[in-house]
């Protein structure tokens, strides 16, 4: 399927500042843990890189209530893989239940 993509889309209950804030704490983690590339447009932020050696690009976009985007799909074996991490480090990251502090824990 090339050109497919994945979509996601999480809710937050944060100003758009602070759920921006938070993305960007995920996005350090991410350069620093793969060497994830992201550059900011408004509120919107493009990334780029390698993930396990699969290319990986994505588009975030950030508004009062959820942060949504979609990324390349890296194909049938890793696709609900990679899906369900994006999710999951979203919700962990924009979480009511933690402080912008304690996030940094990864």
């Amino acid at each position: 399927e090339a050109g497919a993509r994945l979509k996601f889309l999480v809710g937050h209950h944060f100003v758009r500042a602070d759920a921006r804030a938070r993305v960007q704490q995920l996005l350090e983690y991410w350069n620093q843990a793969f060497g994830v590339k992201n550059r900011w447009e408004g509120d919107q932020v493009r990334l780029r890189g390698q993930v396990f050696g699969v290319d990986f690009r994505a588009r975030l976009s950030i508004t009062d209530t959820a942060v949504g985007g979609e990324a390349t799909d890296p194909g049938a074996l890793l696709r609900t893989a990679a899906s369900n991490y994006v999710k999951r480090k979203l919700r962990k990251y924009l979480s009511s239940l933690k402080s912008h502090a304690l996030v940094k824990c990864r």
